[in-house]
């Protein structure tokens, strides 16, 4: 489950994603390497404004790039009428020989939702954070998706 939910998407996660499940958004991973605390973070209504931030800085360590998840990695966020709740779903996500010639130490991991094939980090809601620590060697790396959600309402 997630650290902490950004303002924005407090009550809305669920039908967010759920418009990458219908194909007219898509999910964002991005990879923090230092950031500010999760009071200020969470108060954030863009991805500029994450990256603008005093303390917030995106991952740079060799073979980074953010990760897209579109239709055909999420599906509709999944009903349990018994719990009553509601969970969103991602899959693991890995980045092949992270590191290496530039390596970091990373502290959080920023789930975004953004229009279908918009570039402009201004138009990336941030969703969810979650405290990812690790450390860049040239190896895999992966972000290891829990087996309850990402996000679940109930």
């Amino acid at each position: 489950m997630a650290s902490g939910i950004f303002n924005i998407a407090r009550g809305g996660v669920n039908e967010l994603v759920n418009q990458v499940a219908l194909s007219t958004h898509e999910l964002v991973v991005v990879l923090l390497k230092t950031t500010e605390s999760d009071d200020l973070l969470q108060e954030r209504t863009n991805l500029t404004e994450i990256l603008q931030a005093a303390g917030n800085t995106e991952a740079d360590f060799t073979n980074y790039s953010r990760k897209v998840l579109t239709t055909t990695e999420i599906n509709a966020p999944t009903i349990d009428n018994g719990d009553d709740s509601r969970s969103s779903f991602v899959p693991d996500i890995e980045w092949a020989d992270a590191g290496g010639s530039l390596n970091n130490s990373l502290v959080k991991l920023i789930i975004c939702q953004r229009p279908l094939n918009q570039t402009s980090t201004v138009t990336f809601v941030p969703l969810c954070q979650y405290d990812f620590i690790g450390t860049t060697n040239g190896t895999l790396l992966t972000a290891k998706a829990p087996v309850t959600g990402f996000f679940k309402a109930s």
